[in-house]
C-alpha cells in the first residue's frame, strides 16, 4: 500500500512537471537584446545575469510571455531593436532609438561622466579638445553631439577594457555611465581615485525600447507589466 502511494506521488509529480514545462513551451516568446555592459548584462561561465537582464525577464514573466533574452554588445542590441530583430531592449535614449523605436516609461536615470587619466588635469569640458577620449562603441551620444568639441575618439568594447586604457594612460580620459564605470573600477578598488576627478557631461534616462514591428497588443501588455513593476 505504501509503495502504491509513493508510485502515485511520483506519477503526479511527473505529470505536474510535464504540464508546467509544456505550458512554458507553449507561452509565446518575446526576444530581448540585453546590453553586454556590466552590471546590466553579464555572461559568466555559461550563466547570464545582470540588472537589465533580470529586469527584462521579470517584465515578461509578469506579462505572461516567455523570454528569449540574449546578452549582446551594446551596438548590436541598439541596432537589433531598430531593425526589428529583437522585440525590446533596455538602455538609455539615443536619437536613433527616439526616431526608430517606441519607448516605455522611464526606468532609471544616471549621470554620464568624463573621467580623466592621472596625467590629465580636467577642469572643464572644453579641456578634452585635441585629447584622446575612450568611449564604448555607440555610447556617449551626448558628448558626440557637441560639435564644438574636437577630441580624438577611441572606441572600446566594454568598460573593463576602457578602465584598463585609462589606468595605463593609453587614453586621456574615458566617457561613460556612472554605474558601469564604478562597477569596473570597484573590481580593482580604484573608484575614489578616479571618480572624484570626473566631470558630469549629462544625465541620461534609460527606458525599455520596443521594436516598431512588435504588435500593438503585445506592446500594451508588456507596458502594463512595466508600469506595475515600477509601482512595486
Amino acid at each position: 500500500m505504501k509503495f502504491q502511494w509513493n508510485l502515485n506521488l511520483v506519477l503526479f509529480l511527473l505529470v505536474y512537471c510535464f504540464s508546467h514545462h509544456t505550458k512554458a513551451e507553449a507561452m509565446e516568446a518575446i526576444s530581448v537584446a540585453t546590453i553586454e555592459v556590466a552590471p546590466f548584462g553579464i555572461n559568466q561561465k555559461g550563466n547570464s545575469f545582470g540588472l537589465y537582464y533580470d529586469f527584462g525577464n521579470k517584465i515578461l514573466e509578469k506579462a505572461g510571455y516567455r523570454a528569449q533574452n540574449k546578452i549582446v554588445p551594446f551596438a548590436r542590441a541598439h541596432e537589433s531593436v531598430i531593425a526589428g530583430i529583437a522585440d525590446f531592449t533596455i538602455m538609455f535614449s539615443t536619437e536613433a532609438l527616439e526616431i526608430n523605436a517606441i519607448s516605455s516609461k522611464q526606468i532609471i536615470e544616471f549621470e554620464n561622466l568624463v573621467i580623466p587619466a592621472k596625467h590629465f588635469n580636467l577642469k572643464k569640458i572644453n579641456d578634452i579638445n585635441g585629447r584622446r577620449i575612450g568611449i564604448i562603441r555607440a555610447g556617449c551620444a551626448d558628448l558626440l553631439a557637441k560639435k564644438e568639441l574636437t577630441p580624438k575618439y577611441s572606441e572600446f568594447n566594454d568598460y573593463d577594457q576602457g578602465v584598463n586604457l585609462l589606468i595605463n594612460g593609453r587614453v586621456d580620459a574615458i566617457c561613460g555611465s556612472i554605474i558601469p564605470v564604478r562597477y569596473s573600477l570597484a573590481k580593482i578598488d580604484r573608484v575614489d581615485e578616479f571618480v572624484k576627478k570626473a566631470l558630469v557631461v549629462s544625465k541620461r534616462k534609460a527606458y525599455v525600447y520596443f521594436s516598431k514591428k512588435l504588435p500593438q497588443e503585445k506592446l500594451e501588455r508588456i507596458n502594463k507589466a512595466i508600469n506595475e513593476l515600477i509601482k512595486e
